[in-house]
């Protein structure tokens, strides 16, 4: 499978394909390299899948064939979610953004800065839990 506009092939057999496109967008970039990293920062970056989908009404990055939401997801930075609903507070696309970086220690560090995060966009004035 080959994407010729970036002149790059992935080695990904259609069985495999199958298997992933169900849960794709959750996967975190460093994990589409063959590596199988299970930390905090894949689960926080799935978790960000899941609050981007809240706050825009959409995935991240476009539903399509498994190869272009590979590349997709390694090479191309979501749209901020205020493009599709530019109701978001600031702070929040921020935060969101944060955790879909594509490098892992750009990501939070554990659930407690996850917990404080989430503490402090909720105290901000006019939100409320």
């Amino acid at each position: 499978w080959c994407d010729q506009r970036r002149r790059w092939c992935w080695p990904l057999r259609p069985v495999a394909a199958a298997i992933l496109s169900g849960t794709l967008q959750y996967v975190a970039p460093e994990n589409l390299f063959g590596k199988k990293i299970r930390d905090e920062a894949t689960d926080f970056y799935a978790l960000g899948v899941v609050f981007y989908e809240l706050l825009a009404g959409r995935a991240p990055f476009p539903e399509g064939e498994p190869h272009e939401v590979i590349a997709a997801i390694i090479q191309e930075e979501p749209f901020p979610p205020a493009r599709f609903n530019p109701a978001i507070p600031e702070e929040y696309e921020r935060f969101v953004l944060s955790m879909l970086a594509k490098k892992p220690s750009l990501r939070l560090k554990d659930h407690a800065g996850l917990r404080a995060a989430t503490d402090r966009l909720l105290l901000q004035p006019g939100i409320s839990p």
